[in-house]
């Protein structure tokens, strides 16, 4: 959401008015909080996928 803001802001600036180069801070973001959904979610996938049975080591 803050990069969207921040290419819309920077794409609204006039034509001569807009900068040579932008950099955006992605430090208040909430990107370690997505990421950090990323793992549970993917194992969540892989359980409605029906293939739970491969998450776990078979010990032999």
């Amino acid at each position: 959401m803050v990069v969207a803001e921040e290419i819309t802001r920077i794409l609204s600036l006039p034509f001569g008015e807009r900068p040579f180069r932008s950099v955006v801070d992605l430090t208040n973001s909430l990107v370690e909080q997505a990421n950090s959904a990323v793992p549970e979610a993917r194992l969540d996938f892989v359980r409605r996928m029906g293939f739970e049975e491969v998450l776990h080591v078979a010990q032999v």
